[in-house]
């Protein structure tokens, strides 16, 4: 009588095949690259270039996730309050595009806007979007929610360069970069108010005290930061003469510091703001930074360089500085910071 507790050769093999099918059909597990990053503080990183965006812990200074694939040459990025999206323009292609940070992918398609983006910004509370648009000479308002532009767009002066909103949300300051001077717009009006604030040579940077009442302008050509009452919409003194080509702005939470990334110098400068003097000494940063943002205790400010693809890390107590080990991509011109609980 044939033994049939044993199973034979053939049928060892035959159950095999069968679990394995089984297995192939079995969920796969979601790629780390679609799953959403953990708590932290990230910089959030556009290569113009390599077209991208990308994630880094700025604890351990190592990427999250893959790149996410972008259009055009991204050159400026910022978040929503809340930190859940990320806005980026580009130049080249005159377009904006959203970014879901937390599952990695573009929101819905790119966003039409002006000829050549050159800045952009959000309102305090996170539900209007701001684009600077340095061809076309002028400023368009977008619904964060719907991404319908508001309204028509604002006409400013030639070359709009850079975006600044008050704290109040009720002010949004532009630099026009071939004018030399500074426009004012109501954003309730969505029109320009007043008259442009005369400044140096090439102003495109531009950064709000926190408590509203100065405005700190980089002007590119002439090596310097122009600084404004807003009360009186007059100059305060001198120009304060910094390293050269002063391409980017970010401001302690305290107000007491202003920190200057310069590019052609490839350093990063502190400036008193009380005293309105570059404090020494200026930090290597690396090669041409290009944009420059504080953390949200002030303690650390992140550069990120166009030529050497890094990030600097950079200890604002005492201008000490660390940089990423990991590829940043080619050309990173835009960063921005968000915490994710």
């Amino acid at each position: 009588m044939r033994d049939t507790s044993r199973s034979t050769p053939a049928a060892v093999t035959v159950i095999m095949v069968v679990m394995l099918a089984l297995a192939g059909c079995a969920a796969a597990p979601p790629s780390p690259s679609s799953l959403p990053p953990p708590g932290g503080t990230y910089a959030v990183v556009v290569g113009a270039t390599s077209g991208d965006l990308r994630l880094v812990d700025t604890r351990s200074l190592t990427q999250v996730g893959a790149p996410i694939p972008l259009r055009g040459f991204p050159s400026a990025v910022t978040v929503s309050p809340d930190g859940r999206r990320a806005y980026v323009i580009s130049p080249t292609s005159n377009s904006m595009q959203v970014v879901d940070l937390r599952t990695r992918a573009t929101v819905g398609d790119p966003i039409t806007v002006g000829l050549y983006p050159s800045a952009v910004a959000l309102s305090p509370g996170g539900d209007r979007v701001y684009v600077a648009d340095g061809e076309s000479d002028d400023v368009r308002v977008f619904d964060a929610a719907g991404l319908r532009m508001i309204g028509e767009p604002i006409g400013t002066g030639d070359a709009p360069a850079g975006l600044a909103v008050s704290p109040d949300g009720a002010r949004l300051y532009v630099t026009n970069q071939y004018q030399n001077d500074v426009r004012v717009i109501d954003t309730d009006a969505l029109a320009p108010v007043g008259d442009p604030i005369a400044v140096g040579a090439g102003p495109a940077p531009i950064a709000v005290s926190p408590d509203g009442s100065r405005i700190y302008v980089a002007n590119l050509n002439s090596d310097d930061i122009s600084v404004i009452d807003t009360r009186t919409n007059l100059v305060v003194d001198k120009p304060i003469k910094v390293g050269r080509y002063p391409c980017a702005l970010a401001i302690s939470p305290d107000g007491a510091r202003l920190f200057v990334a310069d590019q052609v110098s490839s350093d990063v400068r502190a400036i008193d703001t009380r005293a309105l003097r570059v404090l020494p000494p200026p930090a290597p940063a690396g090669i041409a930074p290009s944009e420059i943002v504080m953390n949200p205790q002030g303690m650390e400010a992140y550069a990120v360089n166009m030529y050497s693809n890094d990030l600097a890390v950079i200890d604002t107590q005492t201008m000490a500085v660390r940089r990423t080990t990991t590829d940043l991509g080619r050309g990173p011109r835009g960063v921005a910071l968000v915490t994710i609980p």
